[in-house]
């Protein structure tokens, strides 16, 4: 998160000494008040509307809902060998 702020030069946070400073999880003791400031920077920094608030200004484009397909392939033999090795490294 401190390389996006520093990137977008949001001061005063983008000194990494403020940063650890205010943001750092250093302290286990001020863990909570680190992620509590943490999370209001990233909702200043990030614009999230539902498609019912696009909709209701009424000039934003019409999202469609959400469509999921699932789709099942048939894996090769070396295909199946490194999907389940990456799938048992992930675990």
């Amino acid at each position: 998160m401190h390389s996006l702020v520093k990137f977008i030069r949001l001061t005063p946070f983008e000194d990494p000494k403020l940063w650890d400073h205010w943001i750092g999880l250093k302290k286990l003791s001020d863990t909570a008040n680190s992620q509590l400031r943490l999370s209001v920077i990233g909702q200043s920094l990030v614009l999230r509307r539902t498609k019912a608030e696009i909709g209701a200004v009424g000039d934003g484009p019409v999202i469609p809902p959400k469509v999921v397909k699932e789709v099942e392939v048939e894996l090769s033999e070396g295909e199946r060998e490194i999907y389940e090795h990456l799938e048992k490294h992930a675990q």
